[in-house]
């Protein structure tokens, strides 16, 4: 027990500090002067990135409100609800803020597609990525709403886990770019889509890893209880 709970916390560690990243890639086209952004831009994405993406995004500027800002808002609540202390102190505002959690969810999912089919900085290699974790985010949130109707907790909370770690892919594709970036040669749209796949692979396997973790020992503590 103490292992899973040393690595809850570790992983909780971990998603306050992608969700900063995120909620800081979200909003930084609105909360920093124009230059500051596109200085930061440049370092954290790439000059191609900056130079090409950035305006076909603000091209399309009632979808790129609500990925970023209903973006935000998601990391910030899915933080929340993660909290022990939260959920047991606020159960009635858990449950309202898991409500806009799950809309938030799939706006988000929705955009993205709409932004790779639209402006793809990197072509149809940047569908693929973007069509298949969009979609596994519907379906896990899709299955999360399902299972708490049923009063299904623990399921519940294995799939809104699964969801969320999609959303944290965002942050930790930007985390991956950059270390991909010091360690090879390449364009920046190659990098970008080599970073799609680990950040959302490595996302959702540690989440998955933990989710089983769990699930084991809840196993055993009712084996125990019936032996």
């Amino acid at each position: 027990m103490k292992q899973i709970q040393a690595l809850a916390r570790a992983g909780y560690i971990t998603a306050c500090i992608l969700t900063v990243v995120g909620v800081y890639a979200c909003l930084s086209r609105y909360i920093l002067p124009e230059g500051v952004h596109l200085w930061l831009s440049n370092i954290l994405y790439g000059t191609d990135y900056t130079r090409d993406a950035l305006p076909a995004l603000a091209s399309k500027p009632g979808i790129e409100v609500v990925h970023r800002i209903f973006g935000a808002a998601y990391l910030i609540i899915g933080l929340m609800q993660f909290s022990k202390s939260f959920r047991r102190k606020r159960p009635q505002l858990h449950r309202t803020l898991g409500k806009i959690f799950m809309v938030f969810s799939i706006t988000g999912a929705v955009s993205g597609i709409l932004f790779a089919i639209l402006v793809p900085f990197a072509g149809v290699v940047e569908l693929i990525p973007v069509l298949l974790f969009a979609s596994f985010m519907i379906y896990a949130t899709y299955r999360a709403y399902a299972h708490i109707r049923r009063g299904e907790v623990t399921q519940h909370r294995e799939w809104v886990a699964r969801s969320y770690a999609i959303g944290l892919g965002v942050a930790s594709i930007r985390v991956v770019f950059l270390i991909l970036k010091q360690m090879i040669i390449a364009n920046d749209r190659d990098i970008l889509m080599a970073a799609f796949w680990l950040g959302w692979i490595l996302t959702l396997s540690a989440v998955e890893v933990y989710n089983q973790m769990l699930q084991a020992h809840t196993n055993k503590r009712k084996a125990k209880a019936t032996a």
